[in-house]
């Protein structure tokens, strides 16, 4: 029988990699697993204070009173602007949930943030589309209690989208390549198992 030690018996060939090897590979993409672990814990960290930041904005919009919120929104003409917040900081606050839960894997965390960052995205194409010209309420009132002129909170607003968008989906590539066939993975490629 061929070991690690004494490698393949005369005249035959080994089947795969050398058992040393095989372990060497998987202590690495174990280590590497964890290292993408950490960086999504803290990703996911950075995300849901960001976002309990914009939603909590969001809802102290909600409940002032401003004429501009009452006007029908562009997109969602069946609904105000009020309440399309009112259903942004809900979404928010349902990611911000979802991360902060123990029970869920980081795959599904990080998917949960793609998910609402192409939610967002997709708002925004649509406010293109029909032409849309003013001021997006994205972060709430913290553009007002800034006093951050609308072109710099439009580019926060975009900054914060791409954030969601580009880290969650980086992540989630890196997290697939670590540990390659496994769904639902928690990043941490399984210790190899001795026959």
């Amino acid at each position: 029988m061929p070991t690690a030690e004494n490698g393949p018996p005369a005249g035959g060939r080994s089947s795969g990699m050398p058992l040393a090897l095989a372990r060497g590979r998987a202590r690495h993409l174990s280590a590497s697993g964890l290292i993408v672990g950490a960086w999504a814990r803290a990703f996911g960290w950075i995300t849901a204070v960001l976002l309990c930041l914009t939603a909590a904005a969001k809802l102290v919009a909600v409940f002032q009173a401003q004429r501009v919120l009452d006007q029908r929104d562009a997109v969602f003409a069946f609904w105000t602007v009020r309440e399309v917040l009112a259903v942004a900081a809900a979404l928010e606050l349902a990611v911000v949930a979802v991360i902060a839960s123990k029970r869920v894997s980081s795959g599904f965390k990080l998917a949960s943030i793609l998910w609402l960052a192409l939610i967002f995205l997709t708002y925004r194409f649509a406010l293109y589309a029909v032409g849309f010209v003013g001021y997006c309420h994205c972060l709430g009132e913290w553009t007002e209690w800034m006093h951050l002129p609308q072109a710099k909170s439009e580019v926060a607003a975009k900054g914060l989208l791409a954030w969601l968008l580009i880290g969650s989906s980086a992540l989630l590539a890196v997290r697939a390549r670590v540990a390659p066939g496994r769904r639902g993975a928690r990043c941490a490629v399984p210790e190899s198992r001795d026959g």
